[in-house]
């Protein structure tokens, strides 16, 4: 896990961070006991609140958005690379 970049400085839990915008940031917290339980965030930096790319590309302008369409890319190719290192059940 830590030759992917994963630290466990929270008790018991795996935790991975990585930048997907200048602003938005992937992160991964699976507990080790129970590597089912796991959380994925997509965090806007400057509000630490959820960035929704989800949402906005499920709306009718979705293809007007490329910022979010930036960010589902990003995040699916980081989710590829960690389930490619069988760290993560593909979604």
């Amino acid at each position: 896990m830590r030759d992917l970049g994963f630290t466990d400085h929270r008790n018991g839990y795996w935790c991975y961070t990585e930048g997907v915008t200048e602003d938005i940031t992937f992160s991964i917290v699976i507990n080790k006991s129970n590597p089912d339980d796991f959380r994925i965030d997509v965090l806007e930096d400057d509000y630490g609140q959820p960035y929704d790319y989800q949402s906005l590309l499920a709306q009718k302008s979705y293809k007007t958005n490329r910022f979010a369409l930036k960010v589902y890319d990003k995040v699916e190719e980081i989710m590829e690379r960690l389930s490619e290192e069988g760290k993560l059940v593909a979604m």
